[in-house]
């Protein structure tokens, strides 16, 4: 769990380095916050809020894009994997669950999938371009100065960001191999990198709040996994420990957190490398 979290707060003391730089204690107290925040809203949008608390007024709005530029570099990561995934998932479940609908689903998503990456990926580093054409607009005018960081985020960072992306993904695919093989469900790792692959972008597309989609998992991970294994308690248990471990565990941490922040408000002068 510590691993993954330490590669997003690594992705958001990256991002905020040229507007308020932290250290690493910050910014996992800032992830950890972010958790607690999201997981009773709709696809964690409240992550936005509990990252910046800790923030100025005047870098809250530049902090809260610059959450959604990593968390846009984590989904595009998460349609790479998933691109390719969906050209070798549809034996895995398709003919076990005989259902004519998830073989049309599976079918659009591979002829759509592939082009929102790269539509995504041309958005992604092409950054610059997209806020200059925003601030084009005259309702734009009164934040620009705010944002105008975010039209001159060099390549390297972006390249730096969706790298540690990509490790965190499959830090994520790991977690899951793990608990299959000590819940006794046989699967390979080429298996579970696929299966899940296409579960993340599942999630993804589907409006969820977090602290309930436990059973949408449930679901998911039967469907996908069902025809390579009959060990469906297994399976059960390993998506509820991946679940607890990965979003309950920091999300506690995160309310503690809160709550010091709310007693000591420490400077960022004082929080610098």
């Amino acid at each position: 769990m510590f691993l993954q979290w330490t590669l997003e707060a690594k992705k958001w003391q990256l991002l905020l380095k040229p507007i308020a730089p932290i250290s690493m204690r910050t910014a996992l107290s800032a992830i950890f916050r972010g958790i607690s925040f999201s997981i009773a809203t709709p696809n964690r949008m409240g992550e936005f809020a509990g990252r910046i608390l800790f923030l100025p007024n005047g870098k809250r709005l530049a902090g809260t894009s610059l959450t959604f530029i990593g968390n846009f570099a984590q989904l595009i990561v998460t349609l790479l994997f998933a691109s390719a995934s969906l050209f070798v998932i549809e034996p895995f479940f398709v003919a076990t669950n005989s259902s004519p609908i998830l073989s049309k689903l599976t079918f659009l998503f591979q002829c759509t999938i592939p082009l929102l990456t790269l539509t995504c990926l041309v958005i992604y580093f092409k950054l610059g371009s997209v806020f200059e054409y925003l601030f084009s607009f005259s309702f734009m005018q009164k934040v620009k100065s705010s944002l105008l960081l975010l039209e001159q985020l060099p390549v390297h960072i972006l390249l730096r960001v969706l790298f540690l992306s990509i490790l965190r993904f499959c830090i994520f695919i790991f977690q899951y191999f793990l608990l299959f093989q000590l819940t006794k469900v046989s699967v390979s790792l080429f298996d579970t990198t696929v299966t899940i692959s296409v579960m993340f972008l599942w999630l993804a597309i589907l409006p969820t709040i977090a602290f309930l989609e436990l059973g949408v998992r449930w679901q998911f991970a039967l469907i996908l996994l069902g025809g390579l294994s009959s060990n469906r308690l297994g399976i059960s248990i390993a998506v509820t420990a991946i679940w607890f471990i990965n979003l309950i565990v920091p999300s506690l941490l995160g309310v503690f957190s809160v709550f010091r922040v709310n007693r000591e408000s420490p400077s960022l002068s004082d929080q610098k490398l």
